[in-house]
């Protein structure tokens, strides 16, 4: 009968030469941890669209501020 759960521990996941016996516990060391896995060590991505949002969120932040400083600065003003 095949395995329940095949695609649990694919073959592509296990390193050249590396084979663990069913019901066996993997080896701790750090070549096998998760740690070394590459796709957790890729740096995160932003997307067009977050990073457009997010430059457009800054200048009006930018621009609302540089207004309610003129607003300030005019209305202190006694001439």
């Amino acid at each position: 009968m095949p395995d329940a759960e095949p695609a649990r521990f694919p073959d592509s996941d296990l390193e050249t030469g590396g084979s663990v016996d069913p019901g066996a516990t993997p080896p701790a060391d750090a070549s096998t941890s998760m740690a070394s896995d590459a796709r957790q060590a890729t740096p995160r991505r932003f997307s067009p669209t977050t990073i457009v949002v997010g430059v457009i969120t800054t200048i009006v932040i930018i621009v609302a501020i540089a207004g309610l400083i003129a607003v300030i600065v005019d209305s202190t003003q006694y001439f």
